[in-house]
């Protein structure tokens, strides 16, 4: 679920997710919130937030990271679960410069104790170095393009047949 700064303020946000929890007894192991890196935060309601949805069980992401603000101050203190490092990297081939910004990123990110995610990935080579850098996962258009739902469930049928093959 993403929560932009429509729902980060509203003050029922904590209670809508806990009923919608309780009613559909949802596994909460598939479900996260993902918050935008542009919400104009309070960082203590963010703090506060994060720690309400973790007791509900739910994971906690930052998306878009490196497309903002990017507030340092957040990860340290915020205990989010993901970054997801926004895709204004991957849109250009990778810089020197630019590489050692990831590298770095990622190094602190995950001295900190959280999962990375690079976001909007299409090329090969970066693909290559990101997998160097200790990064956890990569999502793009490398892999795949959006499709419709039937191509997708045919694509996931044709893997599991080569898979038990």
């Amino acid at each position: 679920f993403n929560i932009s700064n429509s729902f980060f303020y509203d003050e029922f946000i904590i209670q809508d997710y806990r009923n919608v929890l309780e009613k559909y007894d949802v596994d909460r192991s598939y479900l996260e919130l993902e918050f935008m890196e542009n919400i104009s935060t309070n960082e203590e309601k963010m703090k506060e937030h994060i720690r309400s949805f973790h007791e509900m069980g739910f994971y906690c992401s930052l998306d878009d990271f490196g497309n903002g603000f990017s507030n340092f101050n957040l990860l340290k203190d915020s205990n989010l679960d993901v970054i997801k490092i926004d895709r204004c990297f991957f849109q250009e081939k990778l810089s020197e410069d630019a590489k050692e910004i990831l590298r770095t990123i990622i190094h602190l990110i995950k001295i900190l104790g959280m999962e990375v995610i690079a976001e909007g990935v299409e090329r090969k080579e970066d693909i290559d170095f990101l997998s160097t850098i200790d990064c956890d996962a990569v999502q793009g258009f490398y892999f795949y393009k959006p499709m419709p739902m039937k191509d997708f469930f045919d694509l996931i049928d044709q893997t599991k047949t080569r898979q038990d093959s």
